[in-house]
């Protein structure tokens, strides 16, 4: 039993005592390697959910793909990653998930709060992930079918306009939708796209009764016999089902696209495509 004042009391407290500012010394260096960087932790984050959309000649109006532009929109990425803004993503998490989810996780969203609070460190550029690519270009090359409105000025003025085009498919016996993209003929302008299929006349004499490319419908398309088979918002990549799953197309089926063309664009043009990818195969399971 040691007792005070003795060699082996004291060595006990120096022992305890370097434990300390060694675990202390630790424990800042980690705190210290924990601040985010570009190059290390933010960069990454920005790629995969941000420069699809906001790069040179995308849908969104600033590009995301360099450090610098990025940390000149700092402020304004903090606040809109913070509150959920950004990236678009509607649905409550808390309810169900969903493929292809477009949302950042909550440590992705300390990480850029981290990276800005502490002044937006590079960090060693070395490290950086490689700037994406960005074609612009279509990505079904080949299409089965594919289907495009006419040329269409909008003249909406003090509204937004839901555009229905009724285009024929022309298509013999029944096809499966194994791949589908939409390429909107006008990113600054095209809101959203829905796409029907139908095989009733109520959309074909729609379309005849108005003197421009289409005819007006907000809510759908005013046929009860249109199916919604896909869909296209800014950011939407192409579909592609799994193997032996598509959607049912049936034969002589009209395409019908409604376009969301919001206030404030009159004069713009619009030219909006869908590329499908179709197979017969009757043992395609249906989507």
């Amino acid at each position: 039993m040691g007792v005070t004042g003795s060699p082996k009391y004291k060595f006990s407290n120096m022992k305890r005592a370097f434990i300390f500012l060694l675990l202390s010394f630790f424990l800042f260096q980690k705190g210290k390697t924990q601040v985010p960087t570009w190059s290390d932790d933010i960069a990454c984050i920005i790629y995969n959910h941000c420069a699809q959309c906001h790069h040179q000649g995308g849908m969104a109006p600033f590009s995301l793909t360099d450090y610098n532009d990025v940390i000149s929109w700092a402020a304004t990425l903090d606040s809109i990653v913070s509150n959920k803004i950004m990236p678009p993503w509607p649905p409550d998490e808390n309810y169900v998930s969903f493929a292809h989810e477009r949302k950042l996780s909550s440590t992705e969203i300390q990480k850029i709060g981290d990276w800005i609070s502490n002044g937006t460190p590079l960090g060693n550029s070395a490290n950086a992930p490689a700037v994406p690519v960005y074609s612009n270009s279509e990505v079904i090359t080949s299409p089965d079918l594919s289907v495009q409105i006419p040329t269409y000025t909008l003249n909406n003025v003090g509204f937004d306009m839901y555009r229905c085009f009724t285009i024929p498919s022309s298509l013999i016996g029944n096809n499966f939708i194994t791949g589908i993209e939409v390429i909107p003929g006008n990113t600054q302008v095209v809101h959203h796209v829905l796409i029907f299929q139908d095989t009733s006349a109520t959309v074909v004499t729609a379309d005849a009764a108005d003197p421009l490319p289409g005819y007006t419908s907000f809510g759908g398309t005013g046929s009860n016999k249109s199916t919604l088979v896909a869909a296209w918002v800014p950011g939407s990549q192409p579909t592609f089902y799994p193997a032996g799953m598509g959607v049912k197309l049936d034969p002589g089926t009209n395409i019908v696209l409604q376009i969301h063309y919001p206030d404030g664009f009159s004069g713009q043009v619009d030219s909006t495509k869908v590329n499908f990818i179709l197979t017969p195969n009757p043992a395609t399971r249906p989507v």
